[in-house]
């Protein structure tokens, strides 16, 4: 075993009683993975009010729809194992640059926060450690998501049919799929996803968006790949440095996909499939650097190449 899936397998222990959320309805919540049903959902937040200092989560809390919560700067929200947020009014978690609002487990993994249908987060400026899937976007729900650092985690961002906009975030230490779409809208921006032990974007259906950031480039932790896409998927991905993975994209979905103006390199295989072609997925990929030139493929469209790395690419400055 090399140093790489050595890695690999010392992080996927540390989440190994992790559990993933989503998937309910508001009148029962999900329960962590192992147990014997739905549970309650726990203490209903049912009039508008603000967390201050220390807030703590014991039981599985649920924001009523109508409702608002407002998270002040430098709030720190701990949550016991297993739990979960779930949010069908509004979360505002108003964290800033000089006082963050930070997420964590008072031990084991907490669970995450759930959008629901019709629910609406909008977060700035939080850390978040130690969650199972940090935020779930059921359908119809928001989320708009700037200026995080989230680690140690299974999935940073998991889209099931709503819409979830991500911006100068910092993802590492993530399981499979970090950043997930199952259906719905992803759209990243100015954002570095490193550090996975196995994909880091998984796309399976939907619309994804990732522009002027950095995937991949981690050194300590195994990469699969940058970028998984399967099935029914409308893609724009530009102005990227994609890197430092066994496959930088494995493309097994997806038509007219907009691959223009990034940077594939120290990818052992910067694309799968090759060979025989994308066999009926089409994809624009000019206007890139690659450190290995790739040959001629069909339903790719590779010229023109630079011949030199891109400047227009990567987290663009503030």
């Amino acid at each position: 075993m090399n140093l790489r899936s050595l890695a690999a397998l010392s992080f996927s222990t540390i989440l190994a009683v992790a559990c993933d959320v989503g998937g309910s309805t508001s009148a029962t919540v999900d329960a962590p993975a192992g147990s014997d049903g739905p549970v309650t959902p726990g203490n209903i937040i049912s009039a508008d009010e603000t967390w201050s200092g220390t807030k703590v989560l014991n039981d599985n809390m649920t924001i009523a729809a109508g409702v608002t919560v407002t998270v002040a700067a430098g709030t720190q929200i701990t949550g016991a194992a297993g739990k979960t947020l779930r949010v069908l009014g509004t979360l505002k978690i108003n964290g800033t640059a000089a006082s963050r609002v930070s997420l964590k487990p008072i031990s084991g993994i907490f669970s995450g926060i759930v959008i629901e249908t019709g629910g609406t987060a909008n977060v700035a400026y939080f850390d978040a450690t130690k969650v199972a899937t940090a935020f779930y976007v059921h359908a119809n729900g928001t989320l708009l998501l700037d200026h995080a650092n989230i680690t140690d985690i299974s999935k940073a961002v998991d889209v099931g049919g709503g819409t979830a906009t991500v911006t100068r975030t910092n993802v590492q230490k993530m399981q499979n799929g970090g950043l997930n779409l199952t259906s719905g809208t992803l759209t990243v921006r100015d954002s570095m996803l490193l550090e996975s032990t196995g994909d880091i974007v998984v796309a399976n259906a939907g619309a994804l968006t990732i522009e002027y950031s950095e995937i991949g480039g981690a050194t300590s932790i195994y990469e699969h790949c940058n970028l998984h896409i399967g099935g029914d998927v409308t893609i724009k991905i530009t102005h990227n440095n994609l890197r430092s993975s066994v496959y930088g994209l494995m493309f097994y979905g997806g038509t007219n996909a907009d691959f223009t103006f990034n940077n594939w390199y120290e990818n052992e295989n910067d694309l799968d499939p090759v060979g025989a072609g994308l066999q009926g997925r089409t994809g624009n990929f000019a206007n890139g650097y690659w450190q290995t030139p790739p040959t001629a493929t069909t339903g790719a469209t590779f010229m023109p190449m630079m011949a030199t790395k891109l400047t227009d690419a990567g987290v663009r400055p503030e």
